[in-house]
């Protein structure tokens, strides 16, 4: 059993985060994948996992969309249960961008709620993947 890896992007201008792998090989394998997709395929692929890479401007996609396409592919080869808690930690860490960008319209009430309970389940997210894989 290989340990997950965390690869650091910028989530935003004053948060970095980490992004799961499940192993270098992984992360290469995923790599050239997406050297040798269009930006149309590798969309596509992320659209059917889930993951919407969209941001709330017509026509174009939230900043280190590669890093998380990148991450989702690398667990492709991986049983469905795992790539459910992979695909719920990509869009969590996307909601979370949203949410401090300001992108994702809430109440200002729940606004600090619902970034405390997207970092609990980050949290527990990396518990899982650190105990399992």
């Amino acid at each position: 059993m290989t340990k997950t890896k965390y690869i650091t992007f910028e989530l935003t201008e004053n948060q970095e985060e980490q992004l799961p792998y499940p192993s270098e090989e992984s992360y290469n394998s995923a790599l050239n994948w997406y050297n040798n997709q269009s930006k149309k395929q590798i969309l596509q692929f992320c659209e059917k996992q889930g993951i919407l890479l969209d941001s709330n401007k017509e026509n174009t996609l939230v900043e280190n969309w590669a890093e998380f396409a990148i991450a989702a592919y690398s667990w492709c080869q991986h049983p469905a249960t795992t790539r459910v808690i992979i695909h719920q930690h990509i869009n969590l860490l996307l909601a979370l961008k949203r949410l401090i960008e300001g992108k994702l319209l809430l109440d200002d009430s729940f606004h600090d709620w619902t970034e405390t309970l997207i970092l609990k389940r980050l949290v527990k997210n990396r518990e899982v993947l650190e105990r399992h894989y």
